[in-house]
């Protein structure tokens, strides 16, 4: 566990000396600030603790990490037997589609690709018929190993619109370029960054552990 440390003092070089040159990673500690006195000290503390709040607040996806056998993996077969025709109409869906599958939807019922030529939403790949079922489906339960790096910024804004809940049996996704905020299930800590990310992936993935 680390301590956030709040360096009080009313000169400045001291405060620069106790934040900088103690080796407070070895202590499990982090200087979350620095303040002139007592009065600037507990401001600082309430604005982070109020920053923190709404953090975890924000946290709307939840992750198993690890292989779910209730997760979704067949992503394609679910698709083309749930979906709606009308998702198409939705613009958001119509970004996704564009952006992962480079290609445009014409109606709800035809979609141009640029190497395929027209196509059913059928033929979309896996990773953006994956997004679509977590953008429009409350209940839909997929390990996010059917999507690609491509889909880290969309599965984030998918996470800031709705509550959804997804697996991950893979290492394929760091969310280094995008960040993540989301609950990691397997132990009910809070994912903040991708090194957070990484840190869940390295000690759930791949191996038996308990749900």
């Amino acid at each position: 566990m680390t301590f956030k440390l709040l360096v009080v003092d009313d000169e400045a070089i001291m405060r620069k000396g106790i934040a900088n040159f103690i080796d407070w990673d070895s202590l499990d500690c982090q200087v979350a600030g620095t303040a002139g006195n007592g009065i600037e000290a507990i401001q600082d503390a309430q604005k982070q603790i109020a920053t923190s709040k709404k953090q975890s607040s924000s946290a709307k996806e939840e992750l198993d990490f690890g292989y779910d056998t209730e997760a979704i993996l067949s992503i394609d077969k679910y698709f083309n037997n749930t979906y709606d025709e009308d998702w198409l109409d939705d613009p958001f869906v119509k970004e996704m589609v564009l952006d992962i599958d480079h290609s445009e939807v014409l109606d709800k019922y035809c979609i141009q690709s640029p190497v395929l030529g027209q196509i059913p939403p059928e033929k979309l790949s896996g990773g953006v018929k994956a997004l679509i079922c977590m953008y429009e489906l409350d209940d839909f339960y997929v390990d996010l190993i059917v999507c690609g790096k491509n889909c880290e910024k969309w599965i984030a804004e998918i996470a800031e619109k709705k509550d959804f809940r997804a697996s991950m049996s893979g290492y394929d996704l760091d969310f280094e370029d995008t960040g993540i905020r989301a609950r990691c299930l397997n132990d009910g800590s809070e994912i903040h960054s991708s090194k957070d990310w990484i840190l869940k992936m390295c000690r759930y993935v791949g191996g038996d552990h308990e749900r």
